[in-house]
């Protein structure tokens, strides 16, 4: 990263570059009890709860994500969506895009029968074709809720507000796409499966029976779980059409001119290896066990 902020805007094919970030309305997404999310609050008559049973010894693949020893980037999600212990929210089809850059967050009331467990959330663009493609995920360990050195285990059936930080992105959901949000308990083996008995991951010299969790998210109009968007407008991010000029804009250090006497074929190398990487990305997909 240079002293500028550039971002590659994902699925809107450019490259903008500013001095900073520009300042995001940052968005609440609710979920409700139907699967469908809206910026309005459920209403007091809606379900309450939605609940799932998360099994240790069957946990939910990694399938893309921010990975350094498996496969990685947004690939399709259509396989472990279809999941019984994985809970859906979508937006309806766009028929205008959203832009957004910024950080993403979820904040979630959620409660268990177990002393410990896991919460993951995934956002997805889902295509007009029916492909799923991950934008970003996270995690949440609940004995790690409140931060610290120490861990503080669940009370069962209590109901408990965490948020979860889906690190920055710069993504464009393009006229016909719609995003959909996943909730969940597990994300192996990116993050190792939660036994939900309150023991270490890893237990040594003693036995470590995993336990079987009945897992809660709430959207009610008293506890309204909600996954919070920066949504930006087109104008702020302004397109970048010249790789000659991004790469200066981004780099004013360095003289350019310069830069392709001594290395003619430089930026048809970097187009092409943006193409390149595109391409992996829509062909690499996973092989579900």
């Amino acid at each position: 990263m240079s002293s500028n902020d550039e971002a590659g805007l994902s699925t809107a094919n450019y490259w903008t570059t500013q001095d900073s970030f520009p300042t995001p309305k940052m968005t609440h997404y609710y979920a409700h009890a139907d699967g469908s999310v809206s910026t309005v609050k459920p209403s007091a008559g809606e379900t309450a709860s939605t609940s799932y049973v998360y099994d240790p010894l069957n946990p939910v693949p990694t399938v893309g994500g921010s990975n350094l020893d498996m496969p990685c980037g947004p690939l399709d999600q259509v396989d472990i969506d279809k999941r019984s212990d994985v809970l859906l929210f979508q937006t309806p089809v766009q028929d205008k895009p959203i832009f957004m850059t910024g950080p993403l967050f979820a904040n979630l009331f959620v409660g268990s029968d177990a002393v410990d467990t896991d919460f993951m959330v995934r956002i997805s663009d889902v295509y007009p074709t029916g492909e799923v493609r991950l934008i970003q995920d996270s995690a949440v360990r609940m004995r790690w809720r409140e931060g610290g050195l120490t861990p503080v285990m669940m009370k069962p059936n209590e109901v408990y507000e965490v948020t979860a930080s889906l690190w920055n992105t710069s993504y464009a959901i393009a006229p016909g796409h719609a995003l959909r949000f996943a909730v969940t308990s597990s994300n192996y083996p990116r993050f190792s499966a939660n036994p939900n008995n309150g023991k270490l991951l890893v237990q040594n010299g003693t036995e470590n029976v995993p336990v079987v969790a009945n897992n809660i998210l709430y959207h009610s109009s008293q506890y309204p779980s909600s996954f919070v968007l920066p949504v930006v407008q087109k104008h702020q991010l302004p397109e970048l059409h010249n790789i000659k000029q991004q790469f200066q804009k981004a780099y004013p250090q360095i003289d350019v001119d310069k830069l392709l006497e001594a290395h003619p074929d430089i930026f048809n190398e970097m187009v092409e290896s943006r193409k390149k990487g595109a391409k992996q990305a829509q062909v690499n997909k996973p092989h579900l066990v």
